[in-house]
């Protein structure tokens, strides 16, 4: 976990959010910052004026691109700088307390905050408050200032304190949240799209998947780790043959051609081999993944019964099953070892200009025993395939992940009107 503290102490991510960390922060005499808040004690949010004053605060975290509200540091009020621990008791109702304001006080509701308690020696509690930047800014809150009621109060962090926007200014903000989610978008979009063309590149059906972490943190790796990267992967976990990867695997001395590009590592198998197997895969400093993985046009594999040879527009739903699993996988580790936040996920298939796409099921595919395909007449041509996206939580666990994963493969084979998934495990 990456917060303001850690880039203001110049830690890692993995330094973890414990005492130790906010002993630091004092320690350091640390300012307050456009996206770092402390405060002395927790909120009330029984009390009217102090649950006024935490939706306020969130509002103005939201509003400001995020940041964390650290309840129980005190600071010295001239200098706005970390002074001294205030851990505070809390009952057993705080948290969904501050979930409460979060989704009612404020509008549009803040449903993503988090907290993470942190334990003090003598069993009391720091609270740090974690407001995700949002796509729906400008946030609204009613606010209470002595006598004073604002209705439609929008509060936004300059420097370190916390002021309400003028009507000229919230205006401009609205028109600022428009136009960031739509650069946001053609980003993204271009990131999956600069993939997609290895489906031409490759010259055969291409599976594509792409990462975007929820904070881009710089973490860059050194070439040890990134070619040691694929060591250890699980899919089993994932599909009934209980294999591990097969798809994304190096031939020959392919390990020592992992290159260092744009603030990015790329490893790839795209050796001119007989049997025309390519994929890519680029790890981004900043978490972003992207992954091409060639499935359709492999030669050398008539005897295949399960795999549609000759055919470079076409591909196994198993196949294409496998090739989100590995990709999956290899998030997943991304996620638990090197960019710890949640994840958007795009995932589809590309191939060759001016040929339908075809995926091609299978008779029988269960538990890992291998059919027929069904035949080409039987299936459905794809002239434009709608990529997928998901988020996975950082806090997901097994259950949540699988479901992740098995909603993804559905709604890929679906668009080749196949209903069920025959290689990854079915909730």
């Amino acid at each position: 976990m990456y917060t303001p503290m850690h880039r203001e102490l110049g830690l890692p991510a993995s330094i973890p959010l414990d005492w130790t960390l906010m002993q630091r922060v004092v320690e350091a005499k640390m300012h307050e910052q456009r996206d770092l808040d402390f405060k002395m004690i927790g909120y009330n949010s029984q009390d009217p004026h102090s649950a006024s004053e935490l939706a306020k605060d969130l509002c103005a975290m939201a509003n400001s691109g995020g940041g964390w509200i650290i309840c129980g540091i005190r600071t010295d009020p001239k200098k706005d700088i970390a002074e001294e621990l205030t851990p505070f008791t809390i009952d057993k109702n705080t948290d969904q307390n501050i979930y409460r304001i979060a989704w009612t006080n404020v509008q549009p509701s803040l449903s993503e905050v988090k907290i993470h308690a942190i334990s003090s020696p003598d069993e009391k509690w720091i609270y740090a408050i974690e407001v995700p930047p949002s796509e729906l800014f400008p946030h609204l809150c009613l606010y209470q200032k002595g006598n004073e009621s604002y209705p439609f109060y929008a509060p936004i962090r300059n420097g370190s304190s916390t002021v309400g926007l003028t009507e000229p200014e919230l205006r401009r903000l609205y028109r600022q949240s428009y136009q960031l989610k739509k650069d946001k978008e053609a980003n993204e979009k271009q990131l999956y799209d600069e993939f997609a063309e290895y489906g031409q590149i490759y010259d055969g059906l291409t599976f594509i998947f792409m990462g975007i972490p929820e904070y881009l943190v710089e973490n860059r790796l050194d070439q040890v780790t990134i070619n040691q990267s694929l060591d250890g992967i699980k899919t089993n976990q994932y599909r009934y043959d209980n294999k591990d990867l097969w798809l994304l695997r190096i031939f020959g001395d392919e390990f020592a051609r992992s290159r260092r590009g744009l603030h990015s590592w790329v490893l790839r198998n795209e050796r001119d081999m007989d049997q025309h197997r390519y994929w890519r895969l680029e790890l981004k400093d900043n978490g972003i993944l992207r992954i091409a993985i060639q499935l359709g046009g492999w030669i050398g594999c008539e005897d295949w019964s399960e795999y549609p040879a000759g055919t470079k527009n076409q591909a196994s739903q198993c196949f294409i099953e496998d090739a989100l699993v590995e990709a999956y996988a290899f998030l997943v580790k991304c996620q638990q070892k090197w960019h710890p936040y949640t994840y958007k996920i795009t995932a589809g298939l590309s191939g060759p200009a001016e040929m339908p796409l075809i995926i091609r099921g299978v008779d029988a595919w269960y538990r890992g025993d291998r059919s027929q395909l069904i035949p080409e007449s039987a299936s459905k041509q794809i002239y434009h395939f709608q990529p997928i996206s998901a988020y996975l939580d950082i806090n997901a666990d097994d259950k949540e992940r699988l479901h992740v994963l098995s909603s993804l493969g559905e709604d890929i084979i679906n668009q080749g009107e196949i209903s069920l998934l025959q290689s990854i495990i079915a909730e």
